[in-house]
């Protein structure tokens, strides 16, 4: 795993003709064409492992996957309460830097790792400043945790859409029926019946 600065990130994600967003953190594509889906958390752990070790599996090939955290610094420089202290307990096996804002760039030799990151922020993630993109180098797919206890995976090239969700069926992960919950914005191709409204 390599740390890689902010500036240095995003001048890699403009080569691959990406869009960051500065204020909020958010990454997207530039082609207007592009498209996203987003799946419901697992919430049994091993049951999330696998679920994102297939996502990732499938946006492949690639050499390096790069994980980014929405709100800046990876870790508490002054760990206070006991979810900061189990948080720096967790994580410090992977040696995250403990200030600063950056990327993390993992090989796909260290695979590993990133599953094991990607994870905890999906568990943890409580606002959208946790929320996390995980960007393979081939630039056709972006991955992201969010604290509506969902993962939303957005494509370059929507004729890709298709083969990935049935992909993932095959796997035992549906697309949703329902929303996560009453904040979450209705998709163009969800199509939400009052029986599948979140309560």
């Amino acid at each position: 795993m390599t740390p890689v600065s902010e500036k240095e990130f995003v001048d890699w994600l403009v080569e691959k003709g990406l869009i960051f967003d500065k204020k909020w953190g958010h990454i997207s594509f530039s082609e207007h064409s592009a498209d996203s889906r987003f799946w419901l958390q697992p919430f049994r752990v091993p049951r999330l492992i696998y679920f994102i070790f297939t996502i990732l599996d499938l946006i492949g090939p690639w050499e390096n996957i790069f994980l980014f955290r929405q709100g800046g610094s990876w870790l508490s420089s002054k760990p206070e309460g006991i979810i900061d202290r189990i948080q720096q307990s967790w994580l410090s096996p992977l040696g995250l830097p403990v200030s600063g804002t950056f990327a993390l760039r993992f090989s796909k030799e260290e695979v590993e790792q990133a599953i094991s990151l990607f994870t905890y922020q999906q568990m943890f993630g409580m606002s959208v400043w946790s929320d996390t993109y995980a960007v393979p180098d081939n630039g056709g797919y972006l991955v992201q945790t969010s604290h509506h206890d969902v993962i939303n995976v957005f494509f370059k090239n929507p004729n890709s859409i298709d083969k990935f969700i049935e992909a993932l069926e095959s796997k035992g992960f549906p697309l949703p029926t329902r929303l996560p919950d009453a904040t979450f914005k209705v998709p163009h191709w969800m199509k939400i019946t009052q029986s599948s409204s979140p309560q």
